[in-house]
């Protein structure tokens, strides 16, 4: 099967019942958690930088990926999590950024 967010928000209904938005969002929190600690021990030299760590790493962000799908459910109507990110991403690359000298940056604000 080939999953998608709609397929995943589905399953995870049926799998763990009735949740709300803000208590999925604080288990998404808590995946991302997961996930900033391996990478942390992967920064501090406690795991090798390799295929088979990063294949723990893409899980940890596999798992933050699936909870997230599960809010498209309590908007309906609205687009897909990749619906969403299609649209953001035209949106983000037509906008004005400013770079933290860290490999992130934050878009400027468009006046009002």
């Amino acid at each position: 099967m080939a999953w998608n967010s709609t397929s995943i928000a589905e399953w995870a209904e049926r799998t763990f019942g009735p949740a709300t938005a803000l208590s999925t969002a604080i288990r998404a929190q808590k995946e991302l958690t997961e996930l900033i600690e391996k990478l942390q021990q992967l920064a501090e030299g406690k795991m090798q930088h390799d295929r088979y760590t990063g294949g723990i790493i893409m899980a940890e962000v596999a798992d933050v990926r699936i909870v997230l799908a599960r809010i498209q459910r309590f908007f309906p109507g609205a687009a897909t999590a990749e619906d969403a990110e299609q649209a953001k991403m035209e949106v983000n690359v037509n906008r004005t950024w400013k770079l933290d000298g860290f490999g992130h940056g934050q878009h400027v604000k468009d006046p009002e």
